[in-house]
């Protein structure tokens, strides 16, 4: 199936979408309490995948898919000092929804929000100009290592399949 390419240049929202058409934020929150936005962006020019990261600022905190034996993998921000950060979907009225890993097609593993009732809502990256992108993860054939944090996979954003 062909896909819709978007050269929308600055940085993307990064959203969970509801059934409804409602969409959640998604942030980055350290065991003290401090909160990121998670935004996805082009590196180079390149709209074909977009890196998504937790953003400190100006500063960009790495998002990437642990490994674990869990039955959803965790998606987590590491920090330059490998402080793992909870990726969390945020509700209207202040509920927080786990963001996981819940299955995999080949070396794409699929991300959602996952609700307390068991309701999934896709992960989307929204450009300034509407366009949306798929947000997953590209599951690496080895760990990987991020300032000694082992992870499985890298988190991007993929254009949709029409």
């Amino acid at each position: 199936m062909p896909q819709v390419l978007c050269t929308a240049e600055g940085q993307w929202h990064v959203r969970a979408i509801e059934p409804g058409g409602r969409s959640l934020k998604l942030h980055a929150f350290a065991k003290n309490g401090s909160k990121y936005k998670i935004k996805a962006f082009s590196n180079g020019g390149d709209f074909h995948i977009l890196e998504v990261k937790a953003m400190d600022g100006n500063k960009q905190i790495a998002i990437k898919l642990l490994d674990s034996k869990e039955k959803f993998a965790p998606v987590k921000a590491i920090t330059e000092a490998g402080e793992i950060l909870d990726v969390k979907a945020i509700e209207e009225d202040g509920s927080i929804l786990d963001v996981k890993g819940t299955h995999r097609d080949g070396n794409i593993m699929h991300i959602k929000a996952i609700a307390k009732n068991g309701n999934v809502f896709g992960i989307k990256a929204i450009s300034q100009s509407g366009n949306f992108y798929d947000v997953k993860a590209v599951v690496a054939d080895e760990l990987g290592s991020l300032n000694g944090v082992l992870f499985k996979a890298h988190v991007k954003a993929f254009p949709q399949e029409m």
